[in-house]
């Protein structure tokens, strides 16, 4: 009888313990319950806080790295641009180069027919009507004549083709500059520039990400509040299955019990039984309840492993940011001083071409001058006429021998030989030997 006593507390313990757990799995799913509340009321704060924004700053960052890409492609089609501007550039500047020494082989010739000129005069002061010195001076301001107008002809396309290479040069710097101006956004309004833009696109952004950092603690509440409840659930588990243990020993100790006292052990026999099938009803609601809780602790640690990568973005988002903002405003100071130092030599530039354009004008005029001054000359002398052929040849071998010593350039011997030709008389060049090597020797 007192085994029965034991027998009957320890059920009524067991029992008692089962509505414990029962009262403790109706507290835990109100917590569960609150829990739930809670991380719904902070997703939708969260929700109506920033969504907005984030799809906004979403927006505007899609727009910027198209925009970014954009200015990426122009960036290489720029470089390319650049390149061969630069290349065009130098050309230019070659060409008016070689242009301006050719105006300098205009002031040599220039010279060497002032000098022949000088000449005419000595010969005149003995002359007298159809003798040698009076053919020789009159032949000598022919041939004077001819070299200062071809001089002048080759003086007025040189300077065309100065005047040419330099508005070339103009074009392609002032091109460059607009190259520099488009690439960084220089707005003629006082608007901000693509690279500002962007760097106050990119600090909402990182303030956004901020704010999102901020709004995570909600969030982290709910996750440690959930880990929580799942750790006392293990717990609330583990009891259950010690109890469920504790009723199936209790159940073979009263069927024992029973078999011995016989008849009188009905009623253990009826306790055992009930706690048998209590302990099977617990086991099988056990078994039901194992995919649930498998269930919850596979999202716990999902929502530990989300919060941490969660965590680790943001963060790595905010140090990105910060370095790609760090880069850019170092790219607009390095763009910015150098537009304004490539604006700075175009201007000079343009001063240094400007003053150029000037002198050639004033060349240009000279040379008009000068093309009138051979008309006036060309107007003034006298065909001359030989009285034989051997004046006409000792007159034309003078000439040769008082200007050929001038000559440095082909051009001025080949209109020596077409002068001398118009005469009818073989070119008289003793003292500088015609033929190839000459022209190489003598050509500027």
């Amino acid at each position: 009888m007192q085994d029965n006593a034991l027998n009957n507390q320890s059920a009524r313990h067991e029992a008692a313990q089962v509505l414990m757990l029962g009262i403790g799995d109706e507290i835990f799913a109100i917590e569960a319950s609150l829990v739930r509340d809670s991380a719904t009321k902070a997703q939708g704060d969260f929700g109506r806080g920033y969504r907005g924004e984030l799809t906004r700053s979403a927006q505007e960052l899609t727009g910027v790295c198209a925009a970014l890409q954009g200015r990426c492609a122009r960036s290489a089609s720029f470089t390319g641009q650049a390149a061969t501007r630069a290349r065009e550039l130098s050309l230019a500047v070659g060409r008016a180069i070689v242009s301006l020494q050719g105006g300098d082989s205009a002031r040599q010739r220039l010279e060497h027919v002032g000098a022949g000129l000088e000449l005419a005069p000595h010969v005149l002061a003995a002359s007298s009507e159809h003798d040698d010195d009076a053919q020789t001076a009159n032949l000598l301001i022919r041939l004077e004549t001819a070299q200062l107008g071809g001089a002048a002809k080759d003086l007025g396309r040189d300077l065309a083709t100065i005047s040419a290479a330099l508005n070339r040069v103009g074009r392609d710097t002032q091109a460059l500059v607009e190259l520099g101006r488009g690439l960084i956004g220089d707005d003629a309004d006082g608007a901000s520039s693509f690279l500002e833009s962007l760097q106050r696109t990119l600090c909402e952004a990182a303030e956004l990400t901020r704010k999102c950092e901020a709004a995570r603690a909600p969030v982290d509440r709910v996750a440690r509040a959930v880990g929580v409840m799942m750790s006392e659930f293990d717990e609330t588990i583990e009891a259950l299955n010690a109890i469920i243990r504790d009723i199936s020993r209790i159940g073979v100790n009263s069927g024992l019990k029973a078999a011995r006292l016989g008849a009188e052990g009905r009623g253990l026999i009826v306790i055992a039984q009930e706690l048998k099938d209590v302990a099977r009803h617990i086991s099988d609601e056990g078994k039901q309840l194992a995919p649930v809780v498998a269930l919850l602790q596979q999202a716990t640690k999902g929502l530990d492993r989300t919060q941490s990568q969660g965590g680790g973005q943001i963060a790595a988002i905010d140090a990105t940011l910060r370095t790609v903002l760090d880069q850019l405003r170092q790219s607009n100071l390095r763009l910015s001083g150098g537009l304004a130092e490539l604006t700075k030599d175009a201007a000079e530039f343009g001063a240094v071409l400007g003053n150029a354009q000037s002198n050639i004008l004033a060349m240009e005029l000279v040379n008009e001058t000068l093309r009138d001054l051979v008309q006036s000359i060309g107007a003034g002398v006298a065909p001359g006429e030989f009285a034989t052929e051997d004046q006409e040849e000792r007159v034309c071998g003078r000439v040769g021998d008082l200007v050929s010593a001038f000559y440095t350039m082909a051009v001025e011997r080949d209109i020596h030989r077409a002068v001398l030709a118009s005469v009818n008389a073989p070119p008289a060049d003793r003292q500088t030997p015609d033929g190839p090597m000459e022209d190489l020797l003598w050509s500027a």
